[in-house]
């Protein structure tokens, strides 16, 4: 209820009330004991919840950036946020692998890549539309981030460890909003 977990918990419930889509939200900390194999640990479970649910379409992986200080940050304390009807609202940025690892061979299995990112764009622009600068441009990376589990996987950072919960969690209507209209679907209320 005080970190990143609660930013997908109301995500969940958002996309599975507001929007009718079927939500499984998993809690599992995949950090411990070592943060460089949280991605090895999670596949089990995404694995494991494919083969129980094989009409999973979109796998969401919600993280927080990591941020350090630089000169000319913008807002207070270094905190990145946009100001939507009054309320703070942190910055939203998606992350797609290529699969093709830091020396270019990369992985046995690579991520659909283009899916991936034709979906990370759809979203980008709608969150746009709202209020510009409310995502950042799409950061394509080397890794592959359990992304090739599913021809829709998305990895979305929600603020980052200077922003404070209630802006993160400021910014989550505006991303189910964009992740239902993406799928074509519109709000039940």
């Amino acid at each position: 209820d005080r970190n990143i977990v609660a930013v997908g918990t109301k995500l969940a419930e958002i996309l599975s009330k507001e929007y009718g889509i079927s939500v499984l939200h998993v809690t599992t900390n995949f950090e411990p004991p070592k943060l460089g194999y949280a991605y090895d640990r999670s596949i089990v479970m995404m694995e494991k919840m494919l083969k129980e649910h094989p009409t999973i379409e979109l796998f969401i992986d919600v993280h927080r950036d990591a941020w350090e200080r630089e000169e000319g940050a913008q807002n207070e304390e270094g905190r990145d946020y946009v100001v939507i009807d009054g309320e703070k609202v942190a910055r939203l940025m998606f992350v797609v692998g290529t699969g093709e690892g830091k020396t270019g061979v990369g992985f046995k299995i690579k991520p659909n890549y283009k899916q991936n990112y034709a979906l990370a764009l759809s979203i980008t622009e709608k969150l746009d539309a709202y209020q510009k600068g409310l995502v950042k441009p799409i950061r394509v990376k080397t890794a592959r981030y359990n992304q090739h589990i599913k021809g829709k996987a998305l990895l979305v950072e929600v603020g980052h460890n200077a922003n404070t919960l209630e802006e993160a969690l400021n910014a989550v209507p505006y991303l189910a909003k964009a992740i239902a209209k993406s799928a074509g679907i519109e709000s039940k209320n």
